[in-house]
Formats: C-alpha cells, structure tokens, sequence
C-alpha cells in the first residue's frame, strides 16, 4: 500500500494565481512569507463572502471528508479482526458502496471552493501532512484520539490510492480507540456524538467549525506569523508523548 506522502507533491504558493489576480496577493505570492498570503486570502474571503452573503461549501466538504474516514476506520477494524464470514464480507461490500457515493459528495462539495480560497486550500493540501497541523493533532488529543496516546496510527494507516480521501485523525469508528476505551459504543451512543457534532458543525458561528475550517482548509491557527507548514506536527509530538509518559512512570 502506498503511503500518503507518496501520493501528492507540494504546490509553490504561485500554483493557481492568475494574471487577474488583485496586485497585493501576487506580492505576498512573490514574497514567499506563507503566513501572510493564506491570511491575506482568507481575509479577503470573508469580506466577500460576507458582502455577498455566500454559503461557505468548505463546511459540507469537511463533513464528507469525516464521513469518509469514519467508513474506512471501519473497514480497517473489520480486516484486523481477520472476521471472513459472510457477515464481514457483506458489510465491507456495503461500506465500499458508501464510500464511492461519498466521494462523489467530496468532489461536488470540492467544485464549488474556488477562487482566492481555491488557491490557498491547494497550496495547503499539498503538503501530504497537512492534516497533522498541531492545531489538529491538539483536538484529536482532546477527544482522547489515538494522538493523545503517541500511538501513531494518525500518521502510520496504510492507506491506498483507493482511500486517499480518508486521511486525518480519529472517528467514533476508530479500531484503536475502542481497545483503547475497553469497550465498544452503542450505535445510539455514537449516534448522539454524531448528532452533536453535525449540529455545532453546521452552526457557522460555532468557535469550534470555524477552528477546525481556518486550520484544515487554510493551514492558519491562532499562531500569528507561523509559516503554516512550519506547523505541521508530525512525527516529533508522538516521541515527545512517548518520553512524557516514560519519564511519569519512571
């Protein structure tokens, strides 16, 4: 299986702008300063989408892409189990289906980003890592993920090209955090999380949808200046983790 760094290669910040574009964004392109051009673009954003009332797609496109991971943490639990009867099979069968429809969600959602946040949401998802900014490793720690035991699995899941959607951090589907956990979630259960999730998600003024949608589709965070690929967080926070929790039990 192919690793995500072998899939994608990392755009210069002048991929995407055109000769139209306003004479400030070409000089930040120019410059190189990062932090600048994705804060630039993203303030430009806003104004103009608040002038004009827009719906903002990346809020759907985000949803998708954790609908899209929750069946692949799904599908990886059912193959390590090793389960091969008839039940396994067919719910894998069932959970490829999903998979396909939901990416085809993924890519109507993805046409409609364009323009100034089309260009800053290329050049971030570029970087094959994008989705272990430390922003986003601190809330999979915050929801007990598997970042918050320096495990790994974030950063290690064998994913192929047929899953290339399904990367970033942990689901209520996720094999590692249920042993971890010592027990599996009802349905009911999770459903609940789920609902709770999808109504502050959809809420656009909920702090947290507008955290996770800053970091995810711009790379920016409240770290004023970061050059946003300076913080990507990925492998150095699981060794730093791992001596942390050697150095309490010593």
């Amino acid at each position: 299986m192919a690793s995500p760094s072998s899939r994608s290669t990392i755009h210069s910040p002048k991929d995407g702008v055109r000769n139209d574009s306003i004479k400030t964004e070409q000089e930040l392109v120019r410059s190189g300063d990062i932090y600048a051009l994705q804060q630039f673009r993203w303030d430009q954003y806003e104004k103009d989408r608040r002038k004009m009332r827009w719906q903002d797609a990346s809020f759907d496109l985000l949803d998708t892409e954790y609908e899209l991971r929750e069946i692949f943490h799904e599908e990886l639990s059912i193959k390590e189990s090793n389960e091969s009867d008839s039940t396994a099979s067919e719910r894998l069968r069932c959970l490829n289906d999903q998979y396909q429809i939901l990416s085809l969600q993924w890519w109507f959602h993805r046409t409609n980003i364009d323009g100034v946040q089309w260009r800053a949401f290329k050049l971030w998802r570029s970087h094959p890592q994008w989705y272990m900014h430390s922003e986003l490793v601190k809330d999979c720690v915050g929801r007990q993920g598997c970042c918050a035991r320096g495990c790994g699995c974030c950063l290690n899941r064998n994913i192929d090209s047929s899953r290339h959607l399904s990367v970033g951090h942990c689901t209520l589907e996720c094999g590692c955090c249920a042993r971890n956990r010592g027990f599996e979630m009802s349905e009911a259960e999770k459903t609940d999380l789920k609902n709770l999730y999808k109504s502050q998600w959809k809420d656009g003024r909920n702090i947290r949808s507008l955290w996770i949608r800053r970091v995810s589709i711009w790379g920016l965070s409240d770290m004023r200046g970061r050059n946003p690929f300076d913080m990507i967080d990925a492998p150095p926070s699981y060794e730093q983790s791992e001596r942390r929790a050697n150095a309490r039990a010593g």
